[in-house]
């Protein structure tokens, strides 16, 4: 009677397992507005955070560099969205990014391309507008999986993986996962824990410690074993983590499929294509107030797009215009598309303008010994608009200092260079000495470059940045320089 009870409680305990795990399964909390496959898997129940007392040692050295990377997405009329976490995998074919596809939006607005982004400052470290065959539909957790083509060297420092080459992992060996982390050195932080299921429709993990997830669907799952990805996350709760294994994945890298284009897969293809197209990828969001006027012989013309592009501005500022290039030279990585870009950046103006140096147009012109234009002209589409209170002094053969006034005090300042600008050393002189007097830097956003004009050779070197011969656009997205690299 007894070893009868004994047997029915133990029977049971596996009924009552078996249950519990043909229930396991969700979606990831993240910052999509994309929803789940349906129908939706029912949320996981918590695993219990007991991990081993005293794990095994791995296998293999712990991974290091930078492993995760943020997905960014182009669309349609120059959105863009960060959704979940990627990271990049080598094969015999080259090498892909990898993502999850629960969280893309296949019938909505056409996807142009794909960035993925240094966690800790967005800065893109390679682009893709191919996926890698058909994206994966995430009708199941093997089917949720998005890889894209990678054709471009890496920089130093990104940790290019390798899927594992087992149809599963066994229970209970050890993983690391790199738990994206933006105030982290590396952009995560290192979690470990160990196999509960290994199958080839979904693994399922459970951490040593729980983990709020939040925008983390596709980051690798390592094995301790192999030093390889045996599976990407997918879903979870806690401690309780849903992997979509590698297997199909891997088995389409294998392949060398046909690249296709990711507007021709994500998108409503019945709907015509939205992509804008921008002359500029940025501009100053404060234009100056203008009327109606005829132009005359001597008045100073520009257009509204080279507006404030050479700008001069407070040295105190350093830190802001610092910072800002940064961003800007990221957000150009990021939009170029076929010779032009798919997004532009309206500039702010920082707490202390130029406005604090007190300027008069008098105090410029008489410091470069230069000739006053009567009017400043801004030609918006190929209408000229006088410029109220705007001023221009002329630079000798090297081009204008202009901008706008009020109350006779400077608001703006920034500097036009001739299209061919020849070198007069005393011209170049007097604005250095300008600069240096009045303590202005000159920020380029042409080149997306900030000077400090410390003495005369800076600023005549930067000028004969301006005399070199314009190279025709590249023809694709032009290569992503380091966020430190100077641009030419």
């Amino acid at each position: 009677m007894v070893a009868a009870l004994h047997d029915l409680s133990r029977r049971a305990r596996g009924l009552f397992m078996f249950i519990v795990l043909l229930l396991i399964g969700c979606g990831e909390g993240g910052s999509s507005n994309a929803p789940l496959p349906s129908p939706a898997p029912s949320p996981p129940p918590r695993v219990e955070n007991q991990p081993d007392p005293a794990p095994p040692p791995p296998s293999v050295p712990e991974p290091t560099g930078e492993i995760v990377f943020q997905p960014c997405f182009l669309w349609d009329e120059g959105d863009e969205s960060h959704q979940g976490t990627g990271f990049f995998v080598r094969g015999s074919h080259g090498i892909a990014a990898v993502t999850s596809a629960h969280f893309v939006e296949f019938d909505e607005a056409r996807m142009w391309r794909a960035h993925w982004l240094r966690v800790t400052d967005d800065w893109p470290v390679a682009s893709s507008a191919h996926s890698w065959g058909e994206p994966g539909r995430a009708k199941n957790y093997a089917d949720d999986f998005f890889m894209l083509m990678i054709n471009e060297e890496l920089p130093e420092g990104v940790t290019v993986l390798e899927f594992d080459e087992r149809d599963a992992p066994a229970s209970g060996e050890r993983v690391w996962f790199p738990n994206k982390e933006p105030d982290a050195k590396l952009g995560y932080v290192m979690v470990q824990g160990q196999v509960v299921i290994g199958a080839t429709d979904r693994i399922v993990i459970r951490l040593d410690e729980s983990v709020p997830l939040q925008s983390q669907s596709g980051t690798p799952f390592i094995s301790q074993k192999t030093g390889k990805v045996i599976g990407t996350l997918a879903g979870g709760h806690g401690a309780t983590i849903i992997l979509a294994p590698i297997d199909r994945m891997r088995s389409i890298f294998s392949q060398k499929p046909e690249p296709v284009e990711l507007s021709k897969v994500i998108g409503d293809q019945s709907k015509p294509a939205k992509l804008p197209s921008f002359v500029v990828p940025t501009f100053h969001d404060a234009v100056p107030p203008t009327q109606e006027a005829k132009v005359a012989e001597g008045d100073f013309v520009i257009s509204s797009l080279d507006w404030r592009q050479i700008e001069l501005v407070p040295k105190q500022n350093m830190e802001f215009y610092e910072g800002y290039v940064r961003l800007i030279r990221a957000f150009k990585a990021r939009n170029f598309w076929e010779d032009t870009w798919t997004s532009y950046w309206a500039r702010q103006e920082p707490k202390e303008s130029i406005a604090v140096r007190s300027l008069r147009v008098d105090q410029v012109s008489a410091a470069v010994d230069g000739a006053d234009a009567e009017s400043v002209f801004l030609m918006r589409q190929q209408e000229p608009r006088q410029v109220k209170d705007g001023f221009a002094v002329a630079v000798a053969t090297l081009g204008h200092l202009y901008g706008h006034s009020a109350d006779g005090v400077i608001q703006s300042l920034s500097l036009a260079i001739d299209p061919s600008p020849q070198i007069d050393e005393k011209a170049v002189a007097a604005l250095g000495r300008f600069l240096r007097e009045k303590e202005l830097l000159i920020v380029d956003w042409y080149r997306t470059r900030l000077f400090e004009p410390t003495d005369d050779e800076v600023v005549k070197n930067w000028i004969l940045l301006h005399k070199k011969k314009d190279e025709p656009a590249p023809k694709s997205s032009p290569p992503v320089p380091s966020p430190d690299a100077k641009e030419e």
